[in-house]
C-alpha cells in the first residue's frame, strides 16, 4: 500500500459509524481516509513523505453539514468579510452549508471568490423563488441546471421558497396573533403573513425536480408548514421524495401535521440555538404566541417521537455552535448558477 499523506494519532476519532466507533488514529492518501484504527495502524502508513500529526488527545469527527447558513452570502460581495464568515465556519466545525435564497446579486459576489481559489467549505446554493418578504425574484431560476454531486465545491443544489414570513413580516398561522404591547412593536396582527399558494409551492417544486434540484421550503408558522405540506403532496404524492425536497424552521407544527413529513418522505429542518433574529434580542415568537399554542412551538421531541424512524435535521443558524440566546419565555421543549454553462450542485 502507497504511505498516506497525512497520518492523525493519539486522539478521539468519533467515526459516526453505524456501530458508533470511536478510534485513536487515522491516515489519509491521495484525499480518502484509508485507516481508521490504532495508533500502529495509522502510524504503518507513515512514510519519508507524510505529514504526522500527535493529536495529544484531541478528538477528530467527521465535518458537520449545515443546511441552512446564510453566513458568507450576506457578506457578497465583500471578500474580506467572505472570507472570515468563512474562517468562523471552519473553525466551528463545518465543512458543507447550504446556502439557501440566493439571488444574482450574490453569485456575482461568488464569481471572484471562486475564481481566486479562497474557496474551502462546500457551498450549496439554493436560488430564490421568492424573498423573505415574499416578493418574487425574476425568473432566473428557471434557467439554472443543477448538478449535486459532492465532488462540485461551489455549486447549486435546487431553489427555496418562502411560505409565510419570520425574517420579514410574521409567521403564517391558524389563530389571531393578540393584540399585545410586544405584538405592536414587532407590526405583527391577524393571522401573519402566508405567501404562497399550495398550488405555487406544488408547481415550483415540480419544475425544480424535474431537473433534478432540491427544493428547500422555509415554514414557521402552521399555516406555512400545512401549505408546504399539501404543496409536496400535489408535486411528488406517492411517486417517493427522490431528491430531498424539504421544509425549513418548522417552529409551530400542530400534531396533526406531524404524521405528513414520513408519509411524504420529507424530512424537517430545525433550528438549533435559536429561531429567528428576534429570539436573539429576547423579543421571540414565543412572546406573541397565546399561551395555549405554546406546546406546539418547537415540539421537535413530540414529531420524533410520533414517528421514530423519522430523519430529522438540524441547524444552528449561526457560525459558533455555542451561541448563547438572551432568556425568553419558551415552550417546554427545545430541542451558479453562472448564467451560462456553470457546473451546478
Amino acid at each position: 500500500d502507497p504511505h498516506a499523506n497525512l497520518v492523525l494519532h493519539g486522539g478521539i476519532v468519533i467515526t459516526v459509524d453505524p456501530g458508533a466507533r470511536v478510534a485513536e488514529a487515522l491516515a489519509i492518501f491521495d484525499g480518502r481516509i484509508v485507516v481508521v484504527g490504532s495508533d500502529d495502524d495509522a502510524l504503518a502508513r507513515a512514510g519519508p513523505g507524510t505529514r504526522v500529526v500527535d493529536l495529544d488527545g484531541l478528538t477528530v469527527m467527521p465535518g458537520i453539514v449545515d443546511p441552512h447558513v446564510h453566513y458568507i452570502q450576506n457578506q457578497t460581495p465583500n471578500r474580506e468579510a467572505m472570507v472570515e464568515d468563512q474562517r468562523l465556519l471552519l473553525e466551528n466545525g463545518r465543512t458543507t452549508v447550504g446556502i439557501p435564497a440566493v439571488i444574482p446579486f450574490n453569485l456575482d459576489g461568488f464569481d471572484p471568490f471562486e475564481e481566486l481559489g479562497l474557496v474551502v467549505l462546500r457551498m450549496h446554493f439554493y436560488l430564490g423563488y421568492n424573498n423573505s418578504c415574499g416578493e418574487l425574484t425574476d425568473d432566473f431560476w428557471r434557467s439554472a441546471s443543477f448538478d449535486r454531486s459532492i465532488e462540485h465545491r461551489v455549486a447549486v443544489a435546487g431553489v427555496k421558497i418562502f411560505t409565510d414570513g419570520g425574517a420579514c413580516n410574521s409567521p403564517a398561522v391558524s389563530w389571531d396573533y393578540p393584540d399585545t404591547p410586544i405584538a405592536r412593536e414587532l407590526e405583527v396582527s391577524g393571522n401573519g403573513d402566508l405567501y404562497v399558494t399550495t398550488e405555487e409551492v406544488a408547481s415550483v417544486v415540480a419544475d425544480t425536480d424535474s431537473r433534478g434540484g432540491m427544493t428547500v421550503i422555509h415554514a414557521i408558522g402552521d399555516r406555512g408548514i400545512r401549505t408546504a405540506l399539501h404543496g409536496l403532496k400535489q408535486s411528488i404524492g406517492d411517486t417517493g421524495n427522490a431528491n430531498r425536497h424539504r421544509i425549513d424552521h418548522n417552529v409551530l407544527v400542530l400534531p396533526d401535521l406531524y404524521a405528513r413529513y414520513s408519509k411524504l418522505d420529507v424530512t424537517p429542518v430545525v433550528f438549533g440555538n435559536f429561531g429567528s433574529c428576534r429570539e436573539r434580542d429576547g423579543r421571540g415568537w414565543a412572546n406573541i404566541v397565546p399561551a395555549g399554542n405554546l406546546d406546539w412551538m418547537r415540539a421537535h421531541l413530540e414529531l420524533m417521537a410520533a414517528d421514530p424512524g423519522l430523519p430529522v435535521a438540524s441547524t444552528a443558524m449561526s457560525p459558533r455552535l455555542a451561541e448563547h440566546v438572551p432568556p425568553a419565555p419558551q415552550p417546554r421543549h427545545h430541542a451558479r448558477a453562472r448564467r451560462g454553462n456553470r457546473r451546478h450542485l
